[in-house]
């Protein structure tokens, strides 16, 4: 399989596992009409302009992508939110979008990895090259984070949304990361009227 420069699942109703690990060459990766499909695995894929698209594939549960190091943009269904498990430690992946919903950004234009449609039984971020990392903005479901969670995200600036710190040293091996004055241009850009603050319940924050 190290061979392929291009994966395409069209219309495999009952095919419910991907796996399609150390693929180097692997150009394209598109998955069409898979409504049972519950897995991908797509670990060691090392090519930098890899084009992710599972738009088909609706019900995903588990996705894999350990270093793998595209920097485009993954695509989803619209309002996917199925997500239990996602690995994406040593990777250079630092956006998602969903349908043709415009990819979260900062007011300055950079990438902001939007977590908060998912509930997560397992996340593997460490070693990611993320800047900026949403997560769902609930006060009554804050996600939880320990010292392993962002080990080694070196370039992680800034976690928006309700998180609960399980342990010590949570952002210790994250040397840009901060909490407190943070600048007016490098925040989401919020919308007149609406609060962020933390008594809400929402998404947007």
């Amino acid at each position: 399989m190290s061979d392929l420069t291009s994966i395409n699942i069209i219309g495999c109703a009952k095919l419910e596992r991907i796996y399609a690990p150390n693929c180097n060459k692997l150009a394209t990766f598109n998955v069409s009409n898979a409504n049972a499909l519950k897995s991908v695995t797509l670990s060691n894929c090392n090519n930098a302009n890899l084009s992710i698209s599972l738009v088909g594939a609706p019900n995903l549960e588990e996705l894999n992508l350990d270093n793998t190091n595209t920097t485009d943009v993954i695509e989803f269904a619209p309002g996917f939110n199925k997500l239990k498990t996602l690995n994406i430690s040593s990777s250079n992946i630092n956006a998602f979008q969903f349908g043709n919903d415009p990819v979260a950004t900062t007011s300055t234009g950079e990438r902001i990895l939007d977590l908060s449609p998912f509930t997560f039984t397992n996340l593997y971020i460490h070693y990611n090259s993320s800047k900026y990392v949403k997560f769902k903005n609930s006060k009554t479901n804050p996600f939880a984070v320990n010292s392993s969670t962002f080990n080694n995200c070196s370039s992680l600036t800034r976690v928006f949304g309700h998180i609960k710190l399980t342990s010590g040293s949570v952002f210790n091996t994250c040397p840009n990361f901060f909490i407190h004055d943070v600048l007016e241009d490098v925040t989401i850009k919020p919308t007149r009227g609406q609060w962020y603050g933390p008594d809400t319940d929402t998404t947007e924050g």
